[in-house]
């Protein structure tokens, strides 16, 4: 079928069965593939062997950078010399550019001075109020809604303090012995 045998080329005139001229010059040396310079130790640069860095700066060789200025020295004035006070050396106090800045400042009676003080008497959660869904009332006779019970209720807390039977994440086998990762995974 087609692709059997090899099909020679034409380009440098080599037909089997028919006289072409070459149409171009033959030449015998053996071109380089782009895998010889990895093979032979070729002249091909790695990423490595380019410098873009310039020592001393910020930054890629290629990067756009602001422009730089030089500025010469402040010159002295010389009204600098002259000894004048610090800004520090002042003591204004509460003054300010339009006066003191203090508020005015008033007295006034103490609040007891008319008032009378409430005498004692219990507030509000003083006594202790009695639940009426067992049935005891301290003044109306109240039949209960629930059975009362004597049996002390547990707490959440119950289960971690005294070993209670509420499984720990560690107490969970999550893994198949032999396989890679956990059992519920696909």
């Amino acid at each position: 079928g087609p692709g059997e045998y090899a099909q020679p080329s034409t380009l440098y005139g080599s037909h089997p069965m028919l006289p072409v001229a070459g149409r171009v010059p033959k030449t015998t040396t053996k071109r380089s593939t782009p895998s010889d310079a990895l093979t032979m130790g070729g002249t091909t640069p790695a990423p490595h062997d380019y410098k873009v860095t310039a020592d001393g700066e910020f930054g890629s060789v290629a990067q756009a950078k602001a422009p730089r200025y030089s500025m010469r020295a402040k010159i002295s004035d010389p009204a600098d010399k002259e000894v004048r006070p610090g800004a520090t050396s002042y003591t204004l106090g509460n003054q300010g550019r339009n006066g003191s800045t203090e508020t005015q400042k008033w007295t006034m009676a103490p609040r007891g001075s008319g008032i009378p003080k409430p005498t004692n008497q219990p507030g509000p959660g003083e006594y202790a109020q009695p639940s009426t869904l067992y049935g005891s009332h301290p003044m109306l006779p109240v039949a209960g809604r629930v059975p009362k019970t004597t049996t002390k209720r547990s707490t959440p807390s119950d289960a971690l303090t005294m070993g209670g039977t509420t499984p720990a994440p560690h107490d969970y086998k999550v893994t198949a012995d032999g396989e890679f990762g956990s059992v519920a995974q696909a």
